[in-house]
């Protein structure tokens, strides 16, 4: 690589704490000028550490640090020009969030800041997108980010929107996040790191496909690598194709293929029609939630179609395992279900999952499915819980039914929450239960948007005399035990009770209310329709 075209380059950078432990280790890399770089790895792999070392905020133990081909320069002089063209939004070390913007500009987020609220009525995801807002304003020569996940899919997409313009403009960016979708689409290099040692750094096509080096760094492959990877398994897709970006460019590469190859609603010639109802969860370790919620929906589901088969699939692995390990207990996963109906002579499949929205697990359950679809006459997808404004009202009043909750109370709902974009119906969901009457019922997620810092402060501003908590989760299982209710100072409860609340936990998942159970029965009717 050329000196020339190079921002910054690490030279055996070491970082080692007051207790003598290595926390950044013989760090060589580069950044190429004009270039998007996503920096990733599991949390306390020194991702943050690295971009307050680049700041100028933190000095390396030991090793080089070079800018346009000069060593960082530590004097009080040295580090004001640093500054000057130097933009960040980062974490210190103490978890708070610390920005810095380059003088003059115009913020490119299309946020004036005359028209904002004042920070009290702001959630996290607002403050964050302010302030990020402001850091972007100039046109800093190296900008290092620490992308929160707070973000709604409006204001991320703003934000990106300003970065591509930095980045046109010469910006040297390097951006810190959990998200391979997001760098598979985004940025021209990706940096792991594992444990404060550079893991691997190159293209995302290259970086992203490594399964051993995404383990390691505590990440998963891209969807839309995981779903290109098996299409081309199946023969759907020729492996020879380029890697895919993009949820767009895959689908163009589906288009491409000749609809003869799918052979959907073929006909076998048999003459005989057998009927199936496919129900896919996610699954629960937890066997009293499972008869409670898992078996209580498939039984509904059967009972509507009495001429049909019923099949069950699971699509999570850990939680297969973990049940065959320790019970002795097998569930089909997706594909060997449809291996099992194939073998008893199935020639039409409806699939009704019980997944709660339109994520990660959907996506890829119904592209396992679809690699069998030339098996088939037919296969019709019934949608997940949440997949309409008419699904969303009738969720909240099947859930509302159950509830009655004194005026000076409120009810906090544990939602899972995913990288995936279909995450937003989690903010829209709580809006809605306000819209509809529900003032003192609140909706956050363990992994996502609404956080746990944003209900902390909704549930201040109702100062209730008791807060109660209930998973959005079909099963009442894993997190619910520990995340929402569990002794453990970070769940739910005690967060709660340290703030002064009292707190009651109610272990009842989705699948025990009534009227969610019909809801899934009535979508698994509609995809029964589309064939009828």
């Amino acid at each position: 690589m050329e000196m020339q075209n190079t921002a910054i380059r690490l030279e055996n950078v070491s970082v080692v704490d007051s207790d003598g432990t290595t926390l950044l280790k013989n760090l060589d890399l580069e950044l190429r000028k004009g270039r998007k770089a996503v920096l990733m790895g599991a949390n306390g792999s020194g991702k943050s550490l690295l971009l307050r070392c680049l700041a100028g905020l933190e000095r390396p133990s030991e090793g080089t640090i070079f800018r346009d081909g000069l060593p960082y320069d530590y004097s009080a002089a040295g580090l004001q020009l640093l500054q000057q063209n130097t933009a960040y939004f980062l974490k210190l070390s103490d978890g708070t969030v610390c920005s810095h913007a380059v003088p003059a500009g115009v913020c490119g987020c299309d946020s004036d800041p005359s028209d904002r609220p004042s920070s009290a009525a702001l959630s996290d995801g607002q403050k964050s997108f302010q302030q990020i807002c402001r850091v972007l304003q100039g046109k800093p020569e190296l900008l290092l980010l620490d992308l929160p996940g707070t973000l709604d899919v409006r204001n991320q997409e703003r934000i990106l929107k300003r970065l591509e313009e930095l980045s046109a403009a010469g910006t040297t960016i390097l951006a810190v996040s959990h998200d391979t979708d997001f760098a598979l689409r985004w940025a021209d290099d990706v940096i792991l790191l594992e444990n404060g040692e550079l893991l691997i750094q190159g293209a995302p096509k290259d970086v992203l496909v490594n399964q051993r080096a995404l383990s390691a760094a505590g990440l998963h492959m891209p969807v839309v690598l995981q779903i290109f990877e098996d299409l081309c398994k199946k023969a759907v897709l020729n492996p020879g194709l380029s890697l895919p970006r993009t949820v767009e460019e895959l689908k163009q590469d589906i288009a491409s293929v000749p609809t003869a190859s799918y052979r959907r609603h073929r006909d076998t010639g048999s003459g005989e029609k057998k009927t199936a109802v496919l129900v896919v969860s996610f699954g629960t370790s937890f066997h009293e939630t499972r008869e409670k919620t898992i078996d209580q929906i498939e039984a509904e589901i059967g009972n509507a179609f009495p001429e049909a088969h019923l099949y069950r699939a699971w699509t999570s692995k850990m939680i297969l395992r973990k049940l065959e390990r320790r019970d002795g207990i097998h569930i089909d996963n997706v594909k060997e279900a449809m291996e099992r109906m194939i073998t008893d002579g199935v020639t039409d499949l409806i699939v009704q999952p019980t997944h709660v929205i339109n994520g990660i697990e959907n996506d890829l359950m119904k592209e396992d499915i679809m690699g069998y679809a030339s098996e088939l006459n037919s296969i019709s997808f019934g949608t997940p819980l949440l997949t309409s404004v008419e699904d969303n009202e009738a969720a909240i009043r099947a859930v509302m039914d159950e509830w009655h909750l004194p005026e000076d109370e409120v009810l906090v709902f544990m939602g899972h929450g995913t990288t995936h974009y279909a995450n937003a119906i989690y903010a829209a969901l709580d809006y809605t239960f306000k819209d509809m009457g529900y003032s003192n019922v609140f909706l956050g997620t363990v992994e996502a948007y609404p956080s746990m810092h944003s209900l902390l402060r909704q549930v201040h501003s109702y100062h209730p005399q008791k807060v109660h908590l209930a998973p959005f989760m079909i099963v009442a299982g894993d997190h619910a035990s520990n995340d929402m209710s569990g002794d453990d100072p970070d769940s739910w409860k005690c967060q709660f009770e340290a703030e002064g609340f009292t707190v009651e936990c109610h272990m009842k998942g989705l699948g025990e209310y009534s009227g969610i159970r019909a809801l899934l029965v009535r979508h698994a009717r509609e995809a029964a329709h589309q064939n009828s």
